[in-house]
């Protein structure tokens, strides 16, 4: 956690507060979770729209299935890009923390299900990789110096007390 201080151009002096690795490791981890959730969104509407050669247009049900996907996909990646705005901000992480714990939560039973079956190897690291990538990332919000510059970033409401 480092302050520095400078002049503002009118005298003044601000207060320039950075954030510490954890914080911004996590803000670039989730920004390639953001990209990765708007390439399946593209993958889904390019499936929902019958382009992908060789996929035959199954029926209403399987619409309505790729159109929730793709929607789940947009809003991951919308609470993403505003989750990492708070981030970086110094404020709450609880939007980062939703696609990410989604990701984690529904990527360890996913990946159990595939191990059991039949896929492979190459296929169970990969999702293993992201699956971890999002734990990493929550744990580098959980860090001691990134929570602690959550507390001093978080802006003040006008009548909290200034504390002598």
């Amino acid at each position: 956690m480092t302050t520095r201080t400078g002049d503002d151009g009118n005298g003044a002096m601000t207060a320039e507060h950075r954030a510490p690795a954890a914080v911004l490791a996590a803000a670039v981890l989730t920004g390639l979770f953001t990209i990765g959730f708007l390439m399946e969104a593209g993958i889904t509407a390019d499936v929902l729209l019958g382009q992908k050669a060789g996929l035959a247009h199954a029926g209403a049900m399987a619409d309505r299935g790729a159109a929730t996907v793709l929607l789940l996909f947009l809003v991951a990646a919308g609470w993403s890009v505003v989750g990492t705005a708070r981030l970086l901000r110094g404020q709450d992480v609880k939007a980062v923390a939703l696609p990410l714990g989604a990701v984690v939560l529904i990527g360890i039973p996913g990946e159990i299900a595939d191990a059991i079956g039949t896929a492979s190897g190459s296929s169970l690291a990969i999702g293993a990789g992201i699956v971890a990538a999002a734990g990493l990332t929550l744990a580098l919000l959980l860090t001691p110096a990134a929570r602690a510059w959550r507390r001093t970033s978080a802006p003040r409401p006008p009548d909290a007390p200034t504390g002598f």
